[in-house]
């Protein structure tokens, strides 16, 4: 087996960039899980709305100058298929994420995207019982998903051959959505399904860019049971399906709270799961 460079997907400063864009497709009403002035109280930075997808470039250079002087080297940031592909499979609109690009080529930062999202027109009919935002619905189709990676990869690669000829900065880092082993986000979380999602997404993205990095979706601390599962399981699976052959690394979202990272106690993924992992 390869072996792997585990990847721990942090929060913080990702938050401070990340935020829905004005130009944006519409979205199914939600409730956010903290607001920002609580957010701020936990982890000490508050939300910015900008850093990662705006229809400003002036916005997004500004938000990113921000994020650059925290001292951090690269941002991690939704690749939202449905505002690429609000209608349909043929038709592609780049610009909110073009902005994120550039941005971080300005402000020498590094970008890795997190694609993610299913469309309307690429959902299950009907949804899956228990879905509560259909955009976190894996696609009917696999295939319509690689189609947007390899389409996204070639736009932003730096070898891509779609590359705009505006374009100044690059991708090569792909994380393949997000925490998958919740069914809050992957509706119904199933690790095999999942597992061989990421397979062929890594297949369609290291087609175009051998040396690009792919890494599982960042894997929420949770459980076997309610509908979700743990990173163990997850990993598992992946072994199963071979799609840890295909990949650079295993997404963990570590998050300690309310212990200190450096903490050990049980609730502590840092101390007690990525070992684990390893």
């Amino acid at each position: 087996m390869m072996r792997l460079r585990w990847v721990l997907s942090l929060l913080a400063i990702v938050a401070m960039a990340n935020s829905a864009s004005a130009g944006a497709a519409p979205r199914e009403p939600r409730t956010a899980a903290v607001v920002a002035g609580s957010y701020a109280t936990v982890v000490g930075l508050a939300p910015r709305p900008g850093g990662c997808g705006d229809p400003s470039a002036a916005v997004v250079v500004a938000r990113l100058q921000e994020v650059k002087k925290t001292g951090v080297s690269f941002i991690r940031c939704d690749l939202d298929w449905w505002t690429v592909q609000p209608t349909g499979r043929t038709s592609f609109g780049w610009a909110t994420y073009d902005n994120v690009v550039n941005a971080a080529a300005t402000t020498g930062l590094s970008v890795l995207f997190v694609p993610g999202f299913t469309p309307p027109w690429a959902r299950p009919n009907p949804l899956p019982a228990g879905t509560v935002d259909p955009s976190h619905v894996p696609p009917a189709r696999t295939s319509d998903f690689t189609s947007f990676l390899t389409a996204a990869t070639q736009r932003y690669s730096p070898i891509g051959k779609q590359r705009p000829a505006g374009l100044k900065g690059s991708v090569r880092k792909w994380e393949i959505w997000n925490e998958p082993n919740l069914s809050a986000f992957w509706n119904p979380a199933n690790a095999t399904n999942y597992a061989n999602v990421l397979s062929a997404s890594a297949i369609a993205i290291k087609t175009v860019d051998p040396g690009a990095t792919v890494i599982s979706g960042g894997m929420a601390p949770a459980v076997d049971g309610n509908g979700n599962y743990s990173a163990m399981t997850g990993l598992k699976a992946m072994v199963a399906t071979g799609a840890i052959a295909k990949i650079n690394g295993i997404g963990i979202h570590p998050y300690s709270f309310p212990a200190f990272a450096s903490e050990n106690v049980p609730a502590n993924p840092i101390m007690n799961l990525v070992p684990k992992l390893a």
